[in-house]
């Protein structure tokens, strides 16, 4: 007789939406994956998603990636806001455990993992290890929770994308703004940390008197020669899209095709470019004689040979044009074995405008964005959303800067248009912002127009507002246009069917588009004329019979959809 064959466990059946959700991580993981791998970071299997006990703490940590003496350990999450907030809590005293003594972790880990020590450098001690925690949530995480749980860096999503873009552009290269965002200066990883030298490097060039120059008083213009090496470890650009903050960031993202297009001339013609990269230089920066001694733009008559002595910081080097043709250098990728020789023996032509000493950030970001204006604007090259975040940095107090202001409250506060709009390059379904600051927001919201908002705002601040001072006046007024466009569009919302209230356009009826947009926007406009702003109850009650408005007007005929829309029912005003 045979013996009787155990059944197999069948294998639960996984629903559509437990699919979905795996496809989610599966995905999430992989975007970040493929990003360190392509910075030049290994994984460690030793440690990754292992269950461990420190310190009187158990958990684990879902990945490890090294780099010479830089550990990173990643936490991933596709979950919600209220569950990440849970996460975090329970994470936080490990965390602060942790970044508190990195050295003692490190141990513990060569101790406690079988294999993890051949993964680490042997060359470094302990006390030289960096160690990073990284959080990487797929859903937005709040600043409240960030506060409560500090200690990791946040890799939110749009963070995840950014790099995982600049990382096919620049491969290893991008590393280095990898490690600023991980606030890691240049003398903490590899080689430097042994020694803790602060290493600097001579380049050949010449120095312009600063009567010539006319940039103002402390600033100096050098220009010199640099191997792509030297520049690339040392450069950062401000791209829009990126981790920086708001306005700090207005740069257009580095292009793949373009950035492969250049390589494949290097390795074709193998000669470097001769026009010039335009960047901005430290306040440190020395300008120096070949015996070493300092030279002073001040006392120079003519542009006189000198050497440009430059500090191998991170993040030092402002490239405000010329981007590709650096970043063409770059480590890995296609055609290195020809471009590694060329990025230590080319030399690139450099124009350094060096920062005086003093200036705060906020005025250097400033000028770097005035003169990337200036370069580019002569080339009609400059987007319009991208000349509207610097003319807001330049100008604050303008029109296009306050209807700026006012599309960034209505996107990231409370209300009917929050997260509807466009904030990085790869999101889906979402309204672009450029037609609407420029033709929307800026006719409503402009203390000078004839008609609009500021007029009914409070009168005894108006003249206030116009001396263009008064930052903390400035949000307030934006405050209050956010309010009353609100109140008009929640009323919209609400007499319309609610699926229609998204810019998907495989959505029958979906609502949100530019041209719709800027029409109701037109029919604020018209109202104020009336002389009277007016709640949502009264605006909805107006609106009864919306959602039967035939709203096929094109593209540029903002205008006319606002007056069609005020003469069908506010036409009594």
């Amino acid at each position: 007789m045979k013996p009787t064959k155990k059944a197999k466990k069948k294998t639960p059946k996984l629903s559509i939406e437990e699919k979905r959700e795996r496809r989610l991580q599966s995905n999430h993981k992989k975007l970040i994956r493929t990003t360190f791998d392509a910075f030049g970071f290994s994984r460690s299997k030793s440690v990754a998603d292992k269950e461990f006990t420190y310190d009187g703490a158990t958990s684990d940590f879902d990945d490890v990636f090294i780099r010479d003496n830089v550990i990173i350990l990643v936490e991933y999450t596709t979950s919600g806001e209220s569950k990440v907030s849970e996460h975090l809590k329970k994470k936080h005293i490990l965390y602060q455990k942790i970044t508190a003594n990195a050295s003692a972790f490190f141990d513990f880990l060569k101790k406690n993992f079988a294999g993890f020590s051949g993964e680490v450098d042997s060359t470094y001690l302990p006390h030289q290890i960096r160690i990073r925690i990284l959080y990487c949530s797929l859903n937005p995480v709040s600043s409240t929770t960030k506060n409560l749980v500090p200690d990791p860096y946040y890799y939110d999503y749009n963070v995840a994308k950014y790099f995982r873009a600049t990382s096919l552009a620049t491969r290893q290269s991008g590393r280095f703004e990898v490690f600023e965002f991980l606030n890691l200066k240049s003398d903490e990883i590899g080689d430097r940390v042994k020694t803790k030298s602060v290493s600097s490097d001579r380049f050949s060039g010449s120095v312009l008197p600063e009567g010539h120059s006319n940039f103002g008083t402390g600033f100096k213009v050098v220009s010199f020669y640099a191997n792509p090496k030297a520049i690339l470890s040392r450069s950062y650009v401000l791209r829009r899209g990126g981790w920086r903050d708001g306005g700090a960031a207005y740069q257009r993202m580095i292009d793949v095709s373009k950035i492969l297009n250049i390589r494949k001339y290097l390795k074709e013609e193998r000669r470097v470019f001769i026009n010039n990269i335009i960047v901005t230089l430290p306040a440190d920066t020395k300008i120096v004689d070949d015996e070493g001694n300092t030279i002073k733009p001040d006392s120079v008559q003519d542009t006189s040979p000198a050497n440009i002595q430059l500090t191998s910081d991170f993040n030092s080097i402002g490239l405000i044009d010329g981007q590709h043709r650096v970043m063409s250098y770059h480590e890995g990728g296609i055609f290195d074995e020809e471009i590694s020789v060329m990025r230590d023996q080319q030399n690139l032509l450099i124009t350094g405008i060096v920062f005086p000493v003093g200036m705060s950030d906020l005025d250097k970001l400033k000028f770097e964005a005035k003169v990337f204006l200036e370069i580019n604007s002569q080339q009609t090259r400059v987007r319009s959303d991208i000349r509207q975040e610097i003319n807001a940095l330049l100008s604050p107090f303008s029109s296009e800067a306050i209807a700026k202001l006012v599309m960034r409250m209505l996107n990231d506060e409370h209300g009917p248009l929050r997260d509807h709009f466009e904030r990085f390059t790869f999101e889906k379904n979402k309204v672009k912002t450029a037609s609407i600051v420029s033709f929307g927001l800026r006719p409503l919201v402009s203390p000078t127009a004839e008609a609009g908002l500021f007029k009914l705002w409070d009168a005894g601040k108006q003249a206030k507002l116009l001396e263009g001072r008064d930052v903390a006046l400035l949000n307030e007024y934006a405050a209050f246009c956010r309010t009353e466009i609100n109140a008009l569009f929640s009323s919209v919302r609400h007499r319309l069917t609610s699926t229609r209230w998204t810019a998907d356009r495989s959505v029958e009826g979906s609502f949100l588009n530019t041209t719709n947009i800027n029409g109701v926007i037109a029919l604020l406009r018209r109202i104020t004329k009336t002389g009277k702003l007016h709640d949502f109850e009264y605006y909805s009650g107006k609106l009864e019979d919306l959602d039967s408005f035939v709203f096929n007007f094109k593209s540029s005929q903002y205008g006319s959809l606002g007056d069609h829309l005020f003469d069908s029912f506010f036409a009594e005003e």
